[in-house]
């Protein structure tokens, strides 16, 4: 639905902003996915990126997550070096441009237009809607983008038919 809304709207700068910031208590998922698995989550991006008309995207992140912003700027290095972002994406008429932007920290920062205001370098506080992010131009589903891979890929290789990414978090005392 939302790349659908950012897809119809006549604005021809379009964004993609991905929100992987966690900051939910408990929450790890996300950084599970782009410590081990962060060519799904650019490529997820990208496709959402051509698909919506965008021409940038840009990868939300916790501010404590050194290691990951590592990992997600060398493949993101390595998609510019093997031509899937960038000017002409694979040969293309199509333009792609990924970066990662750390979060200035702050709860409030996972509500959509709060990250939306700290990226435009303001403070992270809540928009009034409508207007939805999706009507101006950025659109953000981590999990619609993870699952873009094929899911016939995913049956093919699980135990019992399942498909997809699954992960659990605990988040009390475990023994």
């Amino acid at each position: 639905m939302k790349w659908d809304l950012v897809r119809k709207q006549a604005d021809p700068v379009k964004y993609i902003v991905c929100n992987a910031d966690e900051s939910e208590p408990g929450t790890i998922k996300d950084r599970f996915i782009m410590t081990n698995l962060p060519h799904l989550l650019i490529e997820g991006m990208i496709i959402a990126g051509l698909v919506t008309g965008a021409k940038r995207g840009i990868l939300y992140i916790r501010h404590e997550y050194h290691l990951q912003e590592e990992i997600l700027g060398e493949e993101i290095r390595r998609c510019y070096r093997s031509g899937l972002l960038g000017k002409k994406v694979l040969g293309s008429d199509l333009d792609y441009e990924l970066e990662v932007f750390v979060s200035p920290g702050g709860y409030i920062c996972g509500e959509e237009s709060a990250l939306i205001e700290a990226i435009e370098g303001h403070r992270a506080e809540p928009r009034n809607k409508p207007p939805f992010p999706g009507q101006m131009g950025c659109g953000r589903n981590r999990r619609s983008l993870i699952m873009s891979r094929r899911l016939s890929m995913f049956r093919k290789f699980s135990l019992a038919g399942l498909i997809g990414l699954s992960r659990k978090a605990p988040v009390d005392h475990v023994g």
